[in-house]
């Protein structure tokens, strides 16, 4: 049992330090992802651009399917910590309130992007968000992204 225990640690180690993510400047990315304790029935997509090493500007989009359908805009940006694919971000899109008024909806996210394979262009990215809007909310969401 301790044999296997120290290999899984090891192995977990190593997986958690090996270069996660190409966050270099001029690199562009595409991102699609999804909040799993949310309501919501859409997904998210957005392109990025590496404007300095590390430092990642995104256009965001949401297409709601619910019912009524409603389609969403925004921009983000991104801070990568170091090198092993922690990063840190905000982001703003449109939205409506309870009485139809638009509003700007902010969150903040927390995640971390791991490579997957393609030669490091395929990551994928567990979060950790806090949507702003309304009463504000904790969530956990999950998605993929390709640079290029």
């Amino acid at each position: 049992i301790m044999k296997k225990l120290l290999t899984t640690f090891c192995a977990l180690a190593l997986s958690l330090t090996v270069a996660n993510a190409q966050t270099t400047k001029g690199t562009m990315t595409f991102g699609i992802s999804d909040n799993f304790t949310t309501a919501s029935t859409g997904t998210d997509a957005n392109v990025g651009y590496f404007v300095m090493d590390g430092i990642m500007l995104s256009a965001n989009f949401h297409m709601d399917m619910a019912d009524e359908g409603e389609t969403n805009w925004g921009f983000g940006a991104r801070y990568y910590y170091g090198e092993d694919g922690l990063w840190g971000g905000l982001s703003a899109k449109n939205g409506k309130d309870e009485e139809m008024e638009d509003t700007v909806d902010m969150m903040v996210q927390v995640g971390f992007s791991k490579a997957l394979g393609m030669d490091g262009k395929l990551w994928f990215e567990p979060t950790l968000d806090y949507d702003m809007a309304g009463d504000g909310a904790l969530g956990l969401g999950a998605g993929f992204r390709l640079a290029f």
